[in-house]
């Protein structure tokens, strides 16, 4: 529906490539990938949170940024169900719930709101406080 009201796309639009049934917070931004960059742009984001007038295309593997002793931080407020589980010590069901959490209560307004989720106590804060941020 998005894209009927921005015009549609070209025949070049490689939509297998963008998850068409992503829920869009305000400021993101998605980049519609043609099909001469897939192979250029092989493992990257399409959907960013960031500012500026072009689309900044991040990695997706942020999980092996974060064993690689990497800085990158899972936003809480924006991350999907595969990047809240790349988190140390959260599974499915934790993901899941911190998602929940966030769509009946809104934007997380500091890190420390983890622990309102049920299943997110003190010792698992502690092990993720550091792989995670607000925005």
């Amino acid at each position: 529906m998005l894209l009927m009201l921005v015009g549609g796309v070209t025949e070049q639009a490689d939509l297998d490539e963008v998850n068409l049934a992503y829920v869009l917070q305000d400021g993101q931004k998605v980049y519609i990938p043609s099909k001469g960059d897939k192979v250029k742009l092989e493992g990257k984001a399409y959907i960013t949170t960031e500012s500026g007038n072009n689309v900044i295309v991040q990695t997706v593997n942020i999980d092996e940024n974060l064993k690689n002793g990497g800085n990158k931080k899972v936003n809480i407020n924006t991350a999907t169900q595969d990047e809240l589980e790349s988190l140390s010590g959260i599974g499915e069901a934790i993901a899941s719930r911190i998602i929940e959490y966030r769509e009946q209560n809104g934007k997380f307004s500091k890190i420390e709101d983890l622990q309102n989720v049920k299943g997110i106590g003190n010792a698992k804060f502690g092990r993720i406080k550091e792989q995670v941020i607000v925005k």
